[in-house]
Order: C-alpha cells, then structure tokens, then sequence
C-alpha cells in the first residue's frame, strides 16, 4: 500500500483533480467493501487505489512518470 500511495502522489501533482462517478452491480462493490481497512477507508479511497493499483500493474504509472 505504501508504494501505491507514493505513486498517486506523484500522478496526483500532474493531473488536475476529477471526480468520476462510477456504478458498480452489488456482486462488485461486495469486493470492494472486503478491500475497506486495507488498501482505503472510504469508498473514494478504495476505488482509486484499485485503479493506481491496476494502473501500476500495467506499467502505465511508470511509463508516466518517466516521462516527468
């Protein structure tokens, strides 16, 4: 979690910020409520942690900074 949240923090002084509302059908938001306390607290937090954390895994986020 640390790593993700160092990663956001340099995403996050690049971008300006948005917001995004998004839906999830109840078997999907069930994963994300079992992810509260570990990669977030808020529903915010959470799903934009899973996405860094996609993001990141795909090499998108280092791509991104490099090119910083």
């Amino acid at each position: 979690m640390h790593s993700t949240k160092i990663l956001w923090r340099v995403l996050e002084k690049s971008l300006m910020p948005r917001k995004v509302q998004v839906t999830f059908a109840n078997g999907q938001w069930k994963l994300v409520e079992k992810l509260r306390g570990t990669i977030g607290d808020t529903d915010s937090e959470i799903v934009r942690n899973i996405v860094i954390a996609y993001l990141s895994e795909k090499s998108y986020v280092k791509e991104e900074t490099l090119k910083k």
